[in-house]
């Protein structure tokens, strides 16, 4: 905010104090958000209908209905993947050193 104000590029010393400082929490809300959406199986299903395609449909589908268990454990495995990814990720990028 303060390099838009004082006509600054994003790239200029006043710019960078500014991304430093909101990158952890940028992570950190990014990470309670995809966190607490990895176990919801029931709101896509309340949402969307029975005709979406959420990733908790699936499961739910695969476990309830069609009883293939091991092909839903294996497509639940995918957003914990792919958020251990990301916080693997923010790790490198040094987004935990300040929290």
């Amino acid at each position: 905010m303060r390099a838009r104000y004082s006509s600054a590029e994003p790239t200029s010393p006043t710019g960078r104090p500014n991304a430093a400082t909101s990158t952890p929490g940028i992570v950190a809300g990014s990470i309670f958000t995809f966190a607490l959406t990895l176990g919801d199986y029931i709101t896509p299903l309340l949402v969307g209908g029975t005709g979406s395609t959420f990733i908790g449909n699936v499961v739910y589908t695969n476990v309830g209905v069609a009883g293939n268990v091991p092909f839903a454990a294996a497509f639940a495995l995918v957003p914990v993947v792919v958020m251990a990814i990301y916080l693997a990720v923010a790790k490198r990028l040094g987004a935990f050193e300040a929290l």
